[in-house]
């Protein structure tokens, strides 16, 4: 991931950000959040963070590993906003006929602890 952004912020901003100890520090430091993802995840990911750098976006102009992380992190979630609908389980198989005996079965018996 590390040689990806250098060609992404070049090697000038990632020798000044993680000189040697550094660089070693921060891959042992993030080894596990970025060893949670796969090769196409992290692919996904630094193409989002190019799509930020062209739009002009202050935040990655300079390598910070937590907003990487969470870049590739993001470029990933799914939302249910994208998923596909699926009816729940329960009404599979169930017309309005029977939601509406349902319904009017429920009324009367609520009516009836009242009455």
């Amino acid at each position: 991931m590390f040689g990806l952004l250098s060609v992404v912020f070049g090697e000038k901003k990632m020798s000044v950000t993680f000189p040697d100890e550094m660089l070693i520090a921060a891959k042992r430091m993030n080894a596990s959040a970025i060893g949670n993802f796969s090769r196409e995840e992290i692919d996904k990911g630094i193409v989002f963070i190019k799509e930020q750098r062209a739009n002009a976006n202050s935040d990655f102009d300079w390598p910070n590993l937590d907003l990487i992380i969470g870049a590739i992190r993001d470029a990933n979630r799914v939302r249910a906003l994208h998923r596909e609908y699926e009816p729940p389980a329960a009404l599979i198989g169930h017309d309005k006929s029977v939601a509406k005996e349902a319904g009017r079965k429920a009324l009367d018996e609520m009516k009836a602890m009242f009455s």
